[in-house]
């Protein structure tokens, strides 16, 4: 890329503008030029930018030493390129005084002849800038495309951070939410940081970073630089959130800061760097050997001692989106041992199901457990997130061959939003599928929500369960146990399927005729016509009483 900045240099070596005299030190040649001014009047100079070419014929200062001394400090003070007086108009040549005040700021002066117009000036100087700027926005896109072609040919991340990296010469690095070191690109000229050891440290300095202010530490965008510690040596970056909000990148702006054309060009590049980095995530969760979710549900399953500041990093590390209303579906792998293979299997067929379903999902494995969180949107009810869960969760049961279907088994918990009841979801999905081995084996995908009444009796003692037992449905156990009949599967059969004959008949594999006499002669037994709302939700609870008494 060419020199960005237009200079002072240039200006007095184009040759469109002939014959200019240059009063000042050499090392004011590289002054930037970034605009022209005009001042014909001495309250002007509030009017003037930094950088700017100013352009006068000298009149307003002309034959007034003090008022000449005054402008002079002015321009200064405002970081003016330099004063370019007009000769042959009121100055056959910059008087000697007036050099040498300039002087004492170091304000350059040029003597322009009287020929060259401020049209003409003005003209020449914004058209190199347009040139300048069209040139660099075009070097900024065919960077920018270089970069997205290091994504869209796998080339990974390291080859991203370097590619960024000697645009500067610079150090840079990719941090989280608590400005740990995640990736980094260290060039050879920094070579020296190693010293003896080939080991790199890298870690915030918390100490400068604390004088930043406090808002900085809990909003890192409120505070655009950091310093890190880079083995023994103290470096500033600049900082840029990358898009998905779990990142930083920060490049090293301790020889220079970064130019507009290479803030654009990180700008540009950093949603394509979230992209990479979230599809890192997405293959460091493919099943493996090694369980990269152990500190996730380490997490889940202390949540109790942990700060919503905690959940919240450990959340953003695993891209998992804790903002979503969710339901936690888990399956237990009941093969003794759970080999590698069955819960690879497994785990990759419900990666596939999922990834083409459309649905934002979480999927992990833990122990002996394959685990989906699905997330919805807040407007939706918590009923039918877990229903369309429910759905969900029996469908990919379904998906799996029948050879395996047998070794696995499902558990949906109820819906949650709050950011602290991630982990009691993950706990009522397993509440459910431990609750649904003792209720029914033979059904595969509980759902704690559906469980509510066993959940809610299980927390009264044994007394009061039997009671309840006592009150509702004990003669029709005696029935069967005296006759040998099933009238009380027939009743919670009934009651299940919404007390519709025909869905119930169905199920129980009886003509219609059959399943009404045998309601009728639980009816008689019971002593209830099973109309009343009341009187079924009792016999329900009945009913449930009776299964955890069982357990006992």
């Amino acid at each position: 890329m060419n020199d960005p900045v237009l200079t002072l240099r240039w200006f007095l070596n184009c040759p469109e503008i002939d014959n200019l005299e240059f009063f000042g030190d050499e090392d004011c040649l590289g002054n930037p030029i970034t605009g022209v001014n005009v001042i014909d009047n001495p309250e002007g100079v509030p009017w003037i930018k930094k950088n700017e070419l100013v352009l006068t014929t000298g009149f307003i200062f002309y034959k007034d030493i003090a008022l000449t001394k005054k402008l002079l400090k002015e321009l200064h003070d405002v970081s003016c390129t330099a004063l370019c007086i007009k000769i042959k108009r009121f100055y056959d040549t910059i008087p000697q005084f007036l050099i040498e005040e300039a002087a004492r700021y170091r304000l350059p002066l040029i003597a322009v002849p009287f020929y060259h117009s401020y049209s003409d000036i003005m003209r020449v100087i914004f058209r190199e800038l347009e040139l300048r700027q069209l040139s660099n926005q075009a070097f900024v896109i065919n960077e920018t495309r270089k970069f997205c072609q290091l994504f869209t040919s796998n080339s990974g991340i390291s080859s991203m951070l370097s590619m960024l990296s000697s645009y500067t010469d610079s150090i840079i690095l990719i941090t989280d939410y608590n400005d740990k070191s995640v990736y980094f690109h260290i060039p050879d000229s920094y070579a020296n940081l190693l010293q003896t050891s080939s080991r790199v440290v890298i870690r915030p300095d918390k100490s400068k970073n604390a004088e930043s202010g406090k808002e900085a530490d809990s909003d890192k965008e409120a505070s655009n630089t950091r310093r890190f510690w880079i083995n023994k040596q103290i470096i500033p970056f600049a900082v840029f959130p990358i898009p998905s909000g779990r990142y930083y990148l920060c490049a090293d702006i301790n020889a220079a800061p970064l130019s507009e054309d290479i803030v654009s060009i990180i700008t540009n590049c950093l949603p394509i760097l979230s992209t990479e980095l979230e599809t890192i995530q997405v293959n460091q969760r493919r099943f493996s050997s090694t369980n990269h979710f152990a500190p996730f549900f380490s997490m889940l399953s202390d949540m109790r001692s942990k700060s919503s500041e905690e959940i919240r990093i450990v959340c953003n590390t695993f891209s998992f989106p804790y903002d979503c209303k969710r339901v936690c579906i888990a399956y237990e792998i009941q093969q003794a041992g759970s080999p590698d293979r069955l819960m690879r299997t497994v785990y990759d067929k419900f990666s596939t199901i999922l990834e083409n379903s459309g649905q934002q999902y979480f999927l992990s494995f833990y122990n002996d457990y394959v685990i989906v969180f699905l997330f919805f949107q807040k407007n939706i009810s918590n009923l039918e997130a877990v229903n369309q869960a429910q759905m969900t969760a029996e469908y990919l049961y379904q998906s799996l061959d029948e050879s395996l279907r047998q070794w696995v088994r499902g558990g949906v918990s109820r819906s949650h939003s709050r950011l602290v009841t991630i982990g009691t979801a993950f706990e009522e999905s397993l509440i459910s599928i431990n609750m649904q081995s003792h209720l029914n084996p033979q059904k595969a995908v509980a759902s704690y929500l559906r469980q509510i009444p066993y959940h809610l009796l299980r927390n009264l003692n044994h007394h009061d369960l039997n009671k309840i037992y006592n009150d509702t449905i004990v003669r029709l156990v005696d029935y069967d146990q005296a006759n040998g009949t099933c009238l009380v599967h027939t009743l919670r059969m009934y009651l299940e399927n919404r007390m519709v004959i025909r869905e119930t008949s169905r199920q129980l594999f009886i003509h219609r005729n059959t399943l009404a006499d045998h309601l009728n002669l639980i009816k008689r037994i019971l002593g209830t016509d099973l109309e009343a709302m009341d009187e079924i939700f009792s016999f329900y609870l009945g009913l449930c009483a009776y299964d955890l008494l069982k357990e006992t």
